[in-house]
């Protein structure tokens, strides 16, 4: 084994068995459920699961499965916002009260964020974003008829990213050793997808350590993990730091969307009334949905969207 890194992993899986594994996973999963529970108490917690004795000290390991975008790969990225009140009432006339400027369409303004969230402390955003536009609407729960903003962001250059929802058998490993993996890996991904119902947000904090503990690094850009509102988990979802969205995305655009019944092609079917586009005082100008000058605005993301989103 000419790789030193791999030999250092082996070395750790070598040391810790999966009776102890399964014994400290059991003990964490109890303390996260606990309301009272403080952060550190869990941290420490969670930091024991991956610990391991290598030359006499302990030391906590976790082999993380990151993925790099190439220069010639372009992606797609999807958030959904609910219309207000006052954006009905505007319908017709516009503008749209909460579509008029830049940031609107991007993370969630730091003094709303006053809560847990899977992914974010309470005053601190992120944004979230989708892989498919479905995955979107399912995260905002819209129901049928309602009017929403659907927002597309594309790459603008190569991306490192940490993902959460994914795991490869490692060749160079043993078979015990990548059942160690999978049995560390899929510890953390039931805490992750945790349902946590409103008022409950506490249980997030669980999801949270495991992001800032073995995710979150100043050399990743992104991180994926499970679309878990979706129909079967299919699709991911993305988190980006706000310093990282800005680096990583542009927007394209924001479609003004209804949703209508689902038929048998589509998750969701929603009716596309109108394209809004940044203008050079960085706010918003809509068009009519499809028209030449939306075409023409929202470019190679046109053929995206004519293949049914």
């Amino acid at each position: 084994m000419d790789n030193p890194r791999i030999d250092i992993f082996k070395e750790c899986f070598q040391n810790i068995s999966i009776k102890d594994l399964i014994t400290r996973i059991k003990k964490y999963q109890t303390l996260s459920y606990s309301k009272v529970i403080s952060e550190d108490t869990l941290r420490e917690g969670l930091r024991e699961i991956f610990k391991t004795i290598i030359n006499g000290k302990e030391n906590s390991f976790f082999l993380r499965n990151d993925v790099m975008t190439h220069d010639n790969q372009l992606y797609f990225f999807y958030r959904v916002r609910k219309f207000s009140s006052e954006d009905y009432k505007a319908f017709d006339s516009q503008p749209f009260p909460s579509m008029t400027k830049e940031q609107d369409a991007w993370w969630k303004p730091e003094e709303y964020s006053l809560k847990h969230g899977r992914l974010n402390r309470p005053n601190h955003s992120v944004l979230y974003l989708s892989s498919r536009p479905s995955d979107a609407i399912f995260e905002t729960k819209c129901k049928i008829g309602d009017f929403f903003y659907l927002m597309v962001y594309k790459n603008i250059k190569p991306m490192r990213m940490s993902q959460i929802q994914n795991i490869d058998y490692m060749d160079e490993f043993t078979e015990i050793e990548n059942a160690k993996r999978l049995i560390m890996h899929n510890f953390l991904l039931s805490e992750f997808k945790r349902i946590v119902p409103p008022g409950s947000e506490y249980l997030y904090k669980s999801s949270l350590l495991i992001y800032e503990e073995y995710f979150k690094e100043s050399h990743i850009d992104g991180f994926t993990y499970p679309a878990i509102a979706s129909n079967a988990n299919r699709g991911f979802n993305i988190c980006f730091e706000k310093d990282k969205a800005k680096q990583n995305l542009e927007l394209l655009g924001v479609i003004l969307c209804r949703l209508s019944p689902s038929n048998d092609n589509y998750e969701f079917v929603f009716e596309q009334f109108y394209d809004g586009f940044l203008n050079e005082t960085k706010g918003f100008d809509f068009f009519p949905s499809m028209s030449e000058t939306a075409k023409k605005k929202f470019g190679i993301f046109t053929f995206t969207r004519n293949m049914g989103l």
